[in-house]
């Protein structure tokens, strides 16, 4: 949302200052699971899964300019904005395993804290909250087809410098003792352990419509 106010203008061009809000949501979810059954153990069945269930949710002001060029029935508007805000990013964590039909908690890269106590690992809910500038720029060619209906071709491209994705959250570091519910050794270490990753992000998109005016 923003509103727009006149900076120059003539008789083929205008050009406006922008300001306003924006928000914005980016979820990534990433579940593993595995399966394996033990010949060797009379074919006992072992299965894990872990869900990395990520939210990172954006609100920011924005300011920025807007073009416009006039010629004939075309159109050619540009834009380019950039916002300053709040990201506020949420992991949850969650990992079971099941060992002939008998589920515990604590799957494989997901783990709760072992049956004899230690560290409670990374299973859990975790959130924080970063300050994020995010520009976009934007061109859009319009063509009036007649005194109502026109076409537009537009192309956007937005960026945010911190996204946290499920993926980066994994700590592939496991200490073996404790899969399956097994016994917390401490010399096997606290892994899997959670800290906050995250990376910057940007998405292209090629838009093509029509614009009615009644």
């Amino acid at each position: 949302i923003y509103g727009r106010t006149l900076l120059d203008s003539g008789s083929d061009y205008r050009f406006d200052l922008l300001a306003g809000y924006q928000m914005a949501r980016i979820d990534d979810d990433l579940e593993l699971r595995t399966n394996l059954t033990r010949v060797d153990l009379g074919n006992a069945t072992f299965t894990t899964n872990d869900l990395f269930d990520v939210e990172n949710e954006y609100h920011a002001g924005t300011l920025g300019l807007m073009g416009e060029f006039y010629n004939g029935p075309l159109t050619i508007q540009m834009m380019g904005k950039i916002g300053v805000g709040n990201m506020n990013q949420r992991v949850a964590i969650s990992g079971t395993n099941t060992v002939n039909g008998v589920q515990t908690g604590g799957g494989l890269f997901a783990q709760d804290q072992a049956a004899n106590g230690g560290p409670t690992f990374n299973i859990g809910t975790y959130e924080r909250n970063q300050l994020v500038w995010s520009p976009e720029v934007n061109i859009k060619a319009t063509y009036s087809l007649s005194e109502r209906l026109s076409v537009t071709v537009g192309y956007t491209m937005l960026y945010w410098t911190q996204v946290a994705l499920a993926g980066d959250q994994v700590d592939t570091n496991v200490n073996q003792d404790v899969v399956f519910n097994g016994a917390y050794v401490p010399g096997g270490g606290a892994r899997p352990a959670f800290a906050f990753n995250d990376t910057d992000f940007w998405v292209q998109t090629i838009d093509i419509g029509l614009l009615l005016n009644y």
